[in-house]
């Protein structure tokens, strides 16, 4: 009775399972038909699809190690298919390259060009939340660090004073970023007030990815004051936070700090 048992098991094994072929191309088709020669995989029907893994956005990060090529459907988010190129995840079919709101180069995409092949990455974390400006608080380091857009110069003139010590600045030259699932980066900078505008014009996308990556690790932008690298004079400093007016909030605005007051610190890089 067992060997019968085996047998049929075996019988419905074979019943089941694709068709194999001695060259080891695997076919799943309803009839006999063998894989196309090209290929080692086919699978054959006209009324049926096929089903890869679907998950959300915090499981597909959570994936350790993912192997070239790998492919998953996300399910909430940007949903789509995604796969993974040895460094990143990119989603297949995008219309325009990067996007505002995607998890990408460390952080997540806060402004992209037409095209989206550049655009700006914030961090996924402030650096700190009561942080001067620098150390040198009554010098005015002049043009090299008043630039509305270029946040990059502006940093690199605020760390190059003399007698600096410490500063937002050398925060974010200083920081490497810990491997969110896109890649670690040491390339940031403190943004210039256009770069840091450009990050609350687009709130809404960053803060969403921030609330989907299931990682809580990562912080939310918060309604304080941030501090830009765009210098106004020997005492003052450009930044962006939530402001509030006659009748309530008008949300956020460009405005000025002394340099020596503690204010927030969150990075950005350029791609």
């Amino acid at each position: 009775m067992k060997t019968i048992f085996r047998m049929a098991i075996m019988l419905g094994m074979l019943l089941f399972i694709p068709c194999l072929y001695s060259s080891g191309q695997v076919s799943v088709t309803p009839d006999s038909t063998p894989p196309h020669p090209s290929s080692m995989f086919e699978v054959k029907a006209t009324d049926k699809g096929m089903l890869i893994p679907r998950m959300s956005l915090a499981q597909r990060l959570a994936i350790g190690t993912p192997a070239i090529g790998l492919m998953v459907y996300q399910i909430n988010g940007v949903s789509g298919f995604y796969y993974y190129n040895g460094s990143n995840w990119d989603r297949i079919g995008k219309n325009a390259g990067h996007y505002v709101g995607e998890l990408y180069g460390g952080g997540v995409v806060l402004w992209a060009d037409y095209v989206g092949e550049h655009g700006l990455i914030c961090s996924m974390v402030d650096l700190n939340n009561s942080q001067v400006w620098s150390n040198i608080t009554n010098v005015m380091i002049g043009n090299t660090a008043q630039s509305d857009w270029d946040g990059l110069g502006n940093t690199m003139a605020i760390v190059s004073q003399y007698q600096h010590e410490s500063s937002a600045a050398q925060l974010c030259l200083n920081y490497v970023n810990v491997n969110y699932g896109t890649g670690t980066y040491d390339d940031w900078y403190l943004p210039s007030i256009a770069e840091l505008i450009h990050l609350f014009n687009n709130i809404y996308e960053v803060q969403k990815t921030l609330d989907n990556d299931g990682n809580p690790a990562t912080t939310h932008v918060t309604n304080n004051f941030y501090w830009s690298s765009t210098e106004l004079d020997n005492i003052s400093v450009w930044g962006c936070g939530l402001q509030s007016g006659i009748g309530g909030l008008i949300g956020f605005m460009p405005s000025t700090k002394e340099k020596n007051i503690s204010s927030y610190v969150r990075a950005v890089r350029a791609f």
